[in-house]
């Protein structure tokens, strides 16, 4: 299964790409009403890590190749 982080919201709200240490926040649409989830604090890197492998944990039996998550503002 593929998995592909949209910054686009982020960005939008923020005028930079994500980056640095906090608690992030993923989800499966845009407007983050789908599935959103708050990781712990940590960096950018090990929170897309980290939200990788809850996606693919929620997603466990579904026959899906891939998975568009929006990083939220």
């Amino acid at each position: 299964m593929e998995i592909e982080f949209n910054t686009y919201t982020f960005q939008a709200s923020h005028g930079k790409a994500p980056r640095g240490r906090g608690s992030w926040a993923f989800s499966l649409d845009r407007a983050g009403r789908d599935h959103l989830i708050f990781s712990p604090s940590m960096t950018y890197g090990e929170a897309k890590r980290w939200a990788r492998e809850e996606y693919k944990r929620l997603a466990a039996g579904a026959e899906l190749d891939f998975i568009q998550v929006y990083v939220q503002p």
